[in-house]
């Protein structure tokens, strides 16, 4: 936006005015069509002129105030808006225009924020940063214009020739398996054809035979039944001598009739059998198959599988702490253990039963810890605006986070340390990413419009998305941001009802879960949106402290004051 001129004091041009605000210096009702530059003061006519004639104040830049920023552009007036004015005022110290740029913080500051908060930052004037801004910028256009572009079109050019070829011999193949298919229909009624005419030529040879045995057995088993039914009459009238010979009669009709005994008899002819040359499923190693290279894959940003409803969590351990010992902080390790930091200023491993595996007594309430992966690196932070971190058996001071005092940690998957931090003079907070050394890689502070985003930070966990969760005691919320510090939503309980976040951690499948005042654990999805409560005092929840996911058990560990709960998800 062009420099507004300031506007003299006898100037009653007629112009729309600002609505519903109030006068900064006689606090009335009517309406505000002036602001002071100097003072970041919204006066009334009545105020402004006695603002201008005021020896101490006639020397300020008094602004035009206008809602219309259109009719602004268009008449090219140099009045301007009331929020372009409010934009330049320090929110910590609202009695001071910003007039420096913080490099670091990305925000604009007030010269006691300089010689505060950020005395030891790269501050530059507001100018000289958006001119070095403009000219990065400047420079990355350039070279995605001459070099990135130039490549994404060679490869554009090289992907649709990819294609070309790739439909081309797509065709081709189709064209193959369509001609091996014929000529396979062909072999294969040829060869059905000829093994049916065999098989059937076979089956005439074989019942012809068949046939002629059974025939001849027939004729033979009349005649045994004739001669049987003649001896029988011609023994019957004789005696003696008589019956002597006519039996020796009989006895050789027989033998001459003889029939074939049941072992001896006819061999049984059995029909051809049929043996697959392969079996069914292995038809391709004869039609043939397709073989394929390993297809790239498309490199994109991590996705989350969507997390079912009807979630239900059970509890299968929990452990109670003596009294006066109760549990402040708890971080898993992701080996099926945890550390917990107890009321006597003890740090603990124990076990999914409550066995304690190892402790280290420090020298302040441990009522933030962290760990890495397998508990490898452990770091605690305390109130004296500092963060330590276990070396040695011990903890000793690894980063010295003053002015702010040191809240809420966590560890994210890159072994990043992830800070709350929260000034208690100006009453406001930011977040802190440092690598495994203890430097700081980003700050995240305001939102994309200069606003202070946090006002008092005390939980902060990372999702497998890379996003940042933050829970906000003095505003009463969870506020999400990206990577890129931008805030993605804020979530404040559901329909209205009484919320106060008090824990916050993630899981692999991207949920977020969260402990309130109320011992309900909320679980929203990565957009913020709430799914159902998980956990309910029902589970034994009293007096929420803390909680941790291990992600490698897929459990759930709260912590109350005075005992562990360890669920898991079904």
């Amino acid at each position: 936006m062009a420099e507004a001129a300031p506007v003299n004091s006898d100037d009653t041009a007629s112009t729309s005015t600002v609505t519903n605000a109030q006068c900064d210096l006689c606090f009335s009702e009517f309406l505000v069509n002036w602001a002071c530059h100097d003072c970041a003061q919204k006066l009334c006519d009545s105020c402004q002129t006695l603002h201008s004639r005021s020896n101490a104040s006639k020397q300020h830049g008094i602004w035009l105030l206008r809602e219309d920023k259109d009719d602004e552009m268009e008449s090219g007036s140099d009045a301007i808006d009331i929020d372009d004015i409010e934009l330049h005022i320090c929110r910590i110290h609202e009695e001071q225009v910003c007039e420096l740029y913080c490099n670091l913080c990305d925000m604009f500051v007030c010269h006691i924020c300089v010689r505060s908060i950020h005395k030891t930052h790269n501050i530059t004037d507001i100018g000289e940063s958006a001119e070095q801004k403009f000219n990065r910028l400047s420079k990355r256009f350039e070279h995605l214009e001459r070099y990135e572009l130039e490549k994404a079109r060679k490869m554009i050019e090289n992907l649709e020739q990819n294609k070309v070829e790739y439909v081309s011999s797509v065709a081709l193949k189709k064209e193959l398996i369509k001609e091996r298919n014929e000529k396979m229909k062909f072999e294969l009624d040829n060869l059905t054809d000829k093994m049916l005419k065999e098989l059937e030529t076979k089956e005439e040879v074989d019942l012809q035979f068949i046939n002629r045995k059974q025939f001849k057995l027939q004729n033979l088993s009349t005649k045994v039944s004739e001669a049987i039914h003649f001896c029988r009459n011609n023994l019957s009238n004789k005696g003696g001598i008589s019956l002597l010979d006519a039996c020796a009669e009989a006895e050789r009709k027989i033998e001459k009739l003889r029939l074939p005994s049941a072992e001896n008899g006819p061999e049984r002819i059995n029909p051809p059998e049929f043996v697959p040359g392969k079996q069914d499923e292995e038809i391709e190693s004869v039609f043939g198959i397709l073989e394929y290279e390993p297809t790239p894959v498309l490199t994109r940003r991590r996705t989350t599988v969507a997390f079912p409803l009807n979630i239900k969590a059970q509890v299968i351990a929990s452990f109670a702490q003596k009294a006066r010992n109760g549990v402040y902080s708890i971080c898993t390790t992701g080996n099926g253990n945890a550390m917990i930091g107890t009321e006597e200023r003890i740090v603990q491993v124990v076990t999914i039963t409550g066995k304690v595996l190892a402790s280290i007594k420090v020298d302040i309430t441990p009522y933030n810890i962290a760990c890495s992966k397998l508990g490898k690196d452990l770091y605690m932070s305390t109130w004296n605006m500092e963060i330590k971190k276990l070396k040695n058996g011990s903890f000793t001071r690894f980063i010295d986070t003053s002015p702010f005092h040191a809240q809420g940690l966590c560890v994210n998957e890159d072994g990043e340390i992830l800070a709350c931090l929260y000034h208690k003079e100006d009453q406001f907070g930011k977040i802190v990413r440092y690598d495994s050394a203890g430097k700081s890689l980003q700050q995240i502070c305001s939102d994309e419009r200069r606003r202070l985003m946090f006002q008092n930070p005390v939980k902060v966990a990372a999702s497998v998305t890379r996003d940042i969760v933050v829970v906000d005691m003095a505003k009463k919320c969870v506020i999400a941001v990206g990577a890129d510090g931008q805030r993605k939503f804020t979530y404040k309980g559901v329909n209205a009802v009484k919320f106060e976040p008090k824990c916050i951690d993630c899981n692999t499948l991207g949920s977020i879960l969260v402990g309130d005042h109320e011992d309900r654990i909320h679980m929203l999805d990565k957009n913020g949106k709430f799914l159902q409560y998980i956990m309910t005092p029902e589970h034994g929840l009293n007096d929420i402290i803390g909680l941790s996911s291990d992600q490698e058990e897929k459990r759930i560990w709260v912590s109350c004051y005075d005992k562990v709960i360890i669920a898991t998800l079904v």
